[in-house]
């Protein structure tokens, strides 16, 4: 017996061993496998993370797990995720992993999928990213068949996100959050699958959403033939939202494609089912609704699905005389009547239509219908359809929750028919489309997003004539503005339909227009409506605010406002032509009262990107200089000396740079140059700068400063001023200026003063009153350098005075000096004079005169004298000469010999 037991434990033992070991000896021989065959077999690159092989986690059966699946697409769709799986579980029988002979498959017990996403797409050549399965029609007859065969039990999928999107319908379909068990043996070729399904559904086609994650379940037991490839519905209920659907019938797979013969119909008729439909993401909770009347659907598909053929649809959607009320809002949506039905008689998928027989309702005494027919869907669809009735905008929110963060008010009223196809839209063939009637606006009460004031339409109009659509009326108001506009919109329909830019011209016309007003905050506040506006108005005035040009508008506007407000300026008698479009508005010959004068701007304001920027050209005629320079920041930055004068000024500014969050200038990054030009202007004398230029010269007076047709040019850039020289006339004098200042309000000027020498100071004078009034005069304008540094509120004054005044003293000594010389010159000749005459007589006197002048600077002989002349002048010169001489020897020796005896 022990024998037996110490056997019987060995054995045991052993085959423990063995199944531990079994994962670690036939691991890798499993994982080359699956990667010999997927390589085989598909034309994508296949990859996966983990893999790991359990004995115990099913046993007796084994666990194949992959984690990280992934399954990228070759060309066309090269780098395409098609599918990643994040968890993937096989159960097989261990059997077949110990025992399998080549010629027998592997069995799949079961598998569970968890955390996966698969995406699906077919290109505009008809072409689909799943096909990926390698032809075999060239595999060799020998080789070994298909290794696998599914003996499934159970399957589950969780957490999946499937996403099918067609490019040249533009259709799109998501499955996401996707959660699916199956329940059957698929070992027998005719089973029962219990199934159980919920998931998110969302639906659109062509830029329209028709579902939007709607939430989908699907209990159903699935009567399966896999011999004829015929699944059959069973007990089932399909929810839609909270929307019952019973389904009967069958969906066979044929060769070329499927057969249907399906019917459903909802279990119950109340009102409420049609609630059901909109998903929950537009409204609140249904619970609770009071309704009355009824609302049935009831469909049939039916006939065989391929690539040219569609079944037969005819689904309808009936309500008569029903209402609904909420029980927390004051007002019922009374009278609603419903038929619509969505058909298919022909097979043919371009015959798919909806027809709205009927669709109506009545809030309080306001009714309003539709009827429309909408024909060819999954082409190029035709429309055909009538709108009338009145809708009291303010009740829709009384008597339905829709989630909105806007309080709309206003009477809308329609009375409009249309006929036109998808095509005509696409293509702006407009004459193609057929119109007629009006609607209106009144009373439209706007708050929300995009506006610090509520936004008021007290009227507003429109008049449909085929492809023509006239804007009869529109006069608003928000804040302090008002406005009227009238206008033809040309794209309308592209608008609505397509989200295309709405195209128009208009002309506008206003009392006042705060620019203020048209704020917008950054992010729309998602609390209640009190909290929202006191959102706004904090973010206002933390400057978190911005003015934003529509992305949709490309109009022209022909403008005139008699007082526009811009960052604190008014401007009055506005007019020009404003060109909105891509987000910009370009000015042509926009002319404005202001500042006694009128000012003309040509150029563009754009909000296209993170920072908005500007470049206009400014003509100005003869505003206030004051006023201009003082309140125009800009014109404060480039030109604060201009605050110093008073008067009238004319001036062209080029001027290009980003806008603030405001659409005001940011100072620091405009750049541009300015030509002008001043009227009847003058200096004013309280200012540090003039004050400390008439310290540095006497009875300067600025104030006297000719300023008439004074012409200047500046150029600025990265917040520094450069002015070219120019002159500025003083009396019978000029002062040349030229420099540089910095928008921070320093500055580098370099002045010329051209003055008169009695306005250099006390020294100069002492230095003038010893020359007579003949040489002062003589003196003129003396030129004196200063040099303007600090900045214009604390000017630093330098000059070169002390450097004029040495001059001027250097120019006094020399008059002096040749008022000494010449009085000298005067005591000599008459002496000289005295004794020549006594010795040598009158006629020689008058030569050595004629002599003694020639030496000391009298006139010169004749230019090119001959020869003989010269000879025959010499003689009577040589004597005279020697007698000049000998008559100054005489001369100076005596006065040597006086000196000497006074000594």
């Amino acid at each position: 017996m022990k024998k037996i037991l110490k056997i019987v434990g060995i054995i045991f033992l052993i085959l423990i061993l063995t199944i531990v070991s079994i994962p670690f000896l036939f691991k890798n021989t499993i994982k080359e496998k699956i990667m010999e065959k997927v390589n085989e077999s598909v034309n994508a690159q296949v990859s996966f993370t983990d893999f790991s092989l359990s004995i115990f986690k099913n046993f007796p059966n084994a666990t194949v797990e992959l984690g990280g699946l992934k399954v990228i697409n070759n060309a066309p769709f090269e780098g395409d995720t098609l599918a990643y799986v994040g968890n993937f579980q096989a159960k097989v029988n261990l059997k077949d992993i110990l025992f399998k002979k080549d010629n027998e498959p592997y069995r799949l017990l079961g598998f569970s999928i968890a955390d996966a996403v698969v995406n699906i797409r077919m290109n505009s050549e008809g072409k689909g990213n799943f096909d990926i399965v390698k032809d075999t029609s060239e595999t060799p007859d020998n080789e070994e068949p298909n290794n696998l065969s599914f003996d499934l039990k159970e399957y589950s999928i969780e957490n999946l996100r499937f996403t099918f999107k067609d490019d040249t319908s533009k259709m799109s379909v998501v499955l996401d959050s996707l959660y699916h068990k199956g329940k059957g043996n698929f070992a027998e070729q005719i089973l029962d699958l219990e199934t159980t399904t919920v998931t998110k559904v969302s639906f659109a086609s062509d830029g329209t959403a028709f579902l939007r994650n709607n939430v989908v379940s699907l209990d159903a037991i699935l009567g399966i033939d896999l011999n004829q490839q015929k699944y059959t519905l069973k007990n089932n209920t399909l929810k839609l939202n909270n929307l019952e659907l019973n389904f009967n019938g069958f969906v066979q797979l044929l060769d070329d494609g499927q057969l249907y013969d399906l019917s459903f119909k909802t279990p119950k008729t109340t009102f409420k089912n049609f609630l059901d439909l909109i998903p929950t993401a537009y409204t609140k909770s249904i619970e609770g609704v009071q309704t009355t009347g009824e609302f049935t659907i009831d469909g049939k598909i039916a006939g065989k699905y391929t690539s040219t053929s569609i079944p037969k649809l005819d689904i309808q959607m009936l309500s008569n005389n029903a209402s609904f009320k909420y029980p927390s809002l004051p007002k019922s949506v009374r009278n609603i009547d419903i038929d619509i039905k969505i058909g298919n008689d022909t097979e043919k998928m371009e015959d798919t239509y909806m027809n709205i027989n009927r669709f109506s309702f009545t809030i309080d005494q306001d009714a309003f219908s539709v009827k429309a027919l909408l024909r060819n869907l999954t082409e190029n669809m035709l429309v055909n359809a009538d709108l009338r009735g009145t809708i009291n905008l303010e009740n829709v929110q009384k008597a339905y929750p829709v989630k909105m963060d806007l309080d709309l008010k206003g009477i809308l009223k329609a009375d409009i028919t249309t006929a036109f196809d998808m095509a005509s839209v696409e293509k702006k063939a407009y004459e193609r489309i057929k119109n007629s009637g009006k609607a209106s606006l009144e009373k439209f009460v706007y708050s929300g997003a995009g506006f610090l004031q509520p936004f008021h339409i007290e009227k507003a109009g429109l008049s449909f004539n085929n492809s023509k659509i006239e804007l009869t009326e529109f006069s608003a108001k928000t804040g302090k503005t008002d406005f009227n506009i009238k206008g033809i919109l040309e794209n309308f329909y592209g608008f609505t339909l397509r989200n295309e830019v709405l195209k128009g011209n208009f002309s506008l016309a206003s009392n006042h227009i705060d620019v203020g007003d048209f704020m917008q905050t950054d992010t729309p506040s998602e609390t209640s409506k009190q909290e929202d506006r006191a959102e706004k108005t904090k973010s206002a005035t933390s400057g978190n605010t911005s003015i934003k040009i529509p992305a949709f508008l490309d109009c022209t506007l022909d403008a005139k406002a008699k007082s526009v407000l811009y960052d604190n300026l008014t401007l009055n008698n506005v007019s020009g032509k404003l060109i909105v479009k891509d987000e910009k508005v370009s000015l042509q010959n926009l002319q404005t009262d202001i500042f006694g004068g009128k000012t003309a701007v040509t150029g563009n304001v754009s909000t296209r990107g993170d920072t908005p920027t500007f470049a206009v050209d400014l003509d100005m005629t003869r505003l206030n200089v004051m006023e201009s320079f003082s309140q125009i920041e800009m014109l404060k930055k480039i030109m604060p000396i201009a605050k110093v004068v008073e008067g009238f000024f004319s001036s062209k500014i080029n001027v290009t740079g980003k806008l603030t969050s405001e659409l005001t200038p940011d100072i620091n990054s405009i750049s541009g140059n300015i030509s002008a030009s001043l009227l009847d202007s003058h200096v004013k004398q309280a200012s540090p700068l003039v004050s400390a230029l008439d310290a540095q010269f006497n009875q300067l007076n600025l104030s006297k400063l000719n300023l008439k047709d004074l012409k200047a040019s500046i150029t600025f850039e990265n917040g520094r001023v450069v002015v070219k020289p120019f002159t500025i006339k003083w009396n019978n004098s000029t002062i040349n200026v030229a420099g540089t200042h910095g928008f921070d309000q320093s500055m580098d000027y370099k002045l010329t003063f051209n003055v008169p020498a009695k306005m250099l100071g006390q020294d100069a004078s002492s230095l003038l009153a010893k020359l007579t009034v003949t040489e002062q005069q003589k003196l003129g304008d003396i030129p004196v350098n200063v040099n303007l540094g600090g900045n214009f509120a604390k000017p630093q004054v330098s000059t070169d005075i002390k450097q004029v005044v040495n001059n001027l003293a250097l120019q006094v000594a020399k008059a002096q000096a040749n008022q000494l010389t010449d009085k000298v010159m005067d005591k000599v000749t008459n002496e000289v004079t005295n004794k020549i005459t006594e010795k040598i007589g009158g006629d020689a006197m008058n030569k050595a005169t004629d002599a003694i002048g020639k030496l000391i600077g009298g006139n010169k002989t004749s230019a090119n004298p001959t020869d003989s002349t010269k000879t025959q002048q010499q003689a009577p010169k040589d004597q005279a000469k020697k007698a000049v001489n000998s008559l100054l020897d005489g001369l100076f020796k005596k006065k040597e010999n006086t000196q000497e005896q006074k000594k």
